[in-house]
């Protein structure tokens, strides 16, 4: 019976072994102990302390904070610190007690996996988790859970990762692998939540492994699910209406709501679009890199032999004229249904000064227009050649004599 049970006593004590080692290694990695396994990619930033070692300025303000300026200080990877500043300050990690390292690990993981096109880039998911915090300063966290804002700050760092640079209509049409993974619907969206939580499965990304209960857990990918799938435009018209309609209905408080996922779907939506709403002078940067991004979406397309997408023909497209329309009707009304959340003044008073500021450009390019039209239905006048290309002047004639008339004499 002894030798029998050989192999069955040997499993048992591997088991045993092993979870031996998970409860050692679960307590260094508490206590912010690289293990060797991952000592090489903390050693390769300090990732454990990188992020808390500066304070980001202006990280709690709407218009003082310089996304740019972070980015070009960590070589255009601004992620990382600003996630890691934000759930600090939120009081994140210490809440749930979060493991540094495998929480540095993941942001890290992350960041590398956002490409480096014009627009869909770690600089954009930053803004976003920068907007949706302040958007959470500003009253937005009132009723809110600690759980729903962890929720909100994971899905805002994750919402576009492994953007492959084109719109959904455009793998639809190219009838891609995710297109046909995921049957036309909300391409884009579908796989950037697919590859957040394929990062998160690695072993040395979970810093959620040991955070939450496995009902939390459940409870937060509930929320992030459908929070990044509200990031889709596609699905913005239906839902800013119903999310309208929701505040009439049963007050600006989520107490009283059968769900806060609206108010948290709107936070990160409003978030996602606020680049028209930022300071000028960062608006017309990210007016220049989203229409670039169109723009190159364009040209293949032009290359293909398809008809071109909305705004990205780079030979019709207005700058000022694309955004217009855009803060008019998207931007506005998005901001406006968060008003009686948090304080939204800093946000439409940019978005107003930017407003104006196209409207008079847009006006300007008719003009130029018109003018340009009016010269080239003119008629053209004669050209005069130089002097040097005219044909030398005739000599002047000398008068003939008069000829003698006969009279009757000389008859």
């Amino acid at each position: 019976l002894a030798f029998g049970n050989v192999h069955k006593k040997k499993k048992l004590k591997d088991v045993a072994h092993a979870v031996r080692m998970l409860v050692r290694l679960r307590n260094r990695e508490n206590n912010g102990v690289a293990t060797t396994s991952n000592r090489r990619r903390l050693s390769r930033k300090s990732l454990c302390a990188a992020p808390r070692a500066r304070e980001l300025p202006g990280i709690d303000d709407w218009n003082d904070f310089d996304v740019f300026q972070v980015a070009r200080e960590n070589e255009g990877k601004p992620l990382m610190l600003v996630s890691w500043s934000v759930m600090e300050r939120r009081g994140l990690i210490s809440h749930f007690n979060l493991s540094k390292s495998l929480l540095s690990s993941f942001l890290d993981n992350i960041e590398e996996l956002y490409s480096s096109h014009a627009y869909h880039n770690p600089v954009h998911a930053a803004d976003v988790v920068h907007g949706v915090h302040v958007l959470l300063n500003q009253g937005g966290e009132k009723d809110l859970s600690e759980l729903e804002v962890l929720a909100l700050i994971f899905s805002a760092a994750c919402h576009d990762v492994g953007h492959p640079g084109v719109t959904n209509n455009f793998r639809v049409a190219s009838g891609d692998e995710d297109a046909i993974t995921y049957s036309d619907q909300s391409v884009n969206e579908y796989m950037h939540l697919a590859l957040a939580y394929r990062t998160l499965q690695r072993p040395e990304n979970d810093f959620l492994r040991l955070a939450l209960m496995p009902k939390q857990r459940q409870s937060l990918r509930a929320m992030v699910v459908p929070m990044v799938l509200a990031t889709d435009m596609a699905s913005h018209f239906p839902k800013v209406k119903a999310f309208q309609e929701l505040t009439k209905e049963k007050g600006a408080s989520v107490v009283g709501w059968d769900s806060s996922l609206p108010l948290l779907q709107m936070l990160l939506h409003g978030a996602d679009i606020s680049n028209a709403a930022r300071p000028e002078a960062h608006s017309r940067r990210w007016t220049d890199f989203i229409l670039e991004e169109f723009f190159l979406q364009g040209d293949i397309e032009r290359n293909l032999g398809r008809d071109i997408s909305p705004l990205c023909d780079r030979n019709t497209v207005s700058r000022p004229g694309s955004q217009v329309g855009f803060m008019g009707f998207i931007v506005r009304p998005t901001i406006e249904t968060l008003t009686p959340f948090c304080d939204t003044a800093p946000l439409l008073a940019n978005l107003q000064a930017y407003h104006d500021t196209c409207s008079r450009e847009v006006e300007e390019e008719k003009q130029r227009a018109q003018r340009k039209q009016s010269q080239d239905a003119s008629p053209v006048p004669p050209v005069t050649p130089p002097p040097s290309a005219r044909s030398p002047p005739d000599p002047p004639t000398t008068p003939a004599p008069p000829q003698e008339v006969a009279t009757s004499d000389d008859a």
